[in-house]
């Protein structure tokens, strides 16, 4: 993992105010690194500029204290969120994951554009591209 930590895919401001434990198993932690090695790396290392993690890995009591889907890929380590810096920067991102033909299961915009989730499987990825804009 040349451009993210464990220690930021599993940072929750929502469990350190809820005292929520967000600490992921084996399998969890090598599925985050899996995604980090395969999409989120190559793809910061494409667009040349920082992306912050708003959201990675969460724990099921995490998931459900932040309205996430009871089948979220944030469960099992294969999914973040991130943020460019700014409206007009996770645009561009989003633009550019597709146009640079990355592989990936999902990619989604948020209606705010606060952050895009990227979501990548060991397997069967579907290109799935969700724009809530």
């Amino acid at each position: 993992m040349k451009y993210f930590t464990l220690t930021e895919l599993t940072a929750s401001n929502t469990a350190k105010q809820r005292g929520i434990k967000n600490i992921p198993n084996d399998i969890q932690k090598a599925n985050l690194i899996f995604l980090v090695e395969n999409f989120a790396d190559p793809l910061r290392e494409a667009w040349g500029k920082p992306l912050i993690v708003t959201s990675g890995f969460r724990s099921r009591e995490l998931n459900a204290a932040v309205g996430g889907s009871a089948t979220s890929d944030h469960l099992n380590g294969l999914a973040i969120d991130v943020s460019a810096g700014s409206v007009a920067e996770n645009q561009r991102l989003f633009r550019f994951i597709q146009e640079r033909g990355f592989d990936f299961d999902q990619i989604k915009s948020y209606k705010n554009w606060g952050r895009i989730h990227l979501g990548y499987r060991r397997s069967g990825n579907r290109k799935q591209v969700f724009n809530q804009a």
